[in-house]
């Protein structure tokens, strides 16, 4: 995990890119709306929307209450 992470903020750092190639076996992505993330561990691996249903949970709460929820 420690030779991934440093190699992950390595090439950061010279490319401006975590994965500019395929030798890690997967691509980590630009940040956008769409809400990915990369998940670090003895692999990495790119997920979608982390913590999606409990945002929707609290969100339902605010909204229970009459609140905003931003």
């Amino acid at each position: 995990m420690v030779k991934l992470v440093c190699t992950l903020f390595t090439n950061f750092a010279k490319y401006g890119n975590p994965t500019p190639d395929s030798s890690l076996g997967v691509t980590w992505p630009e940040y956008d709306a769409n809400e990915y993330y990369g998940k670090i561990a003895e692999t990495l691996t790119v997920g979608k929307k982390l913590g999606a249903d409990s945002v929707k949970f609290w969100k339902s709460i605010f909204e229970e209450a009459g609140l905003g929820f931003d």
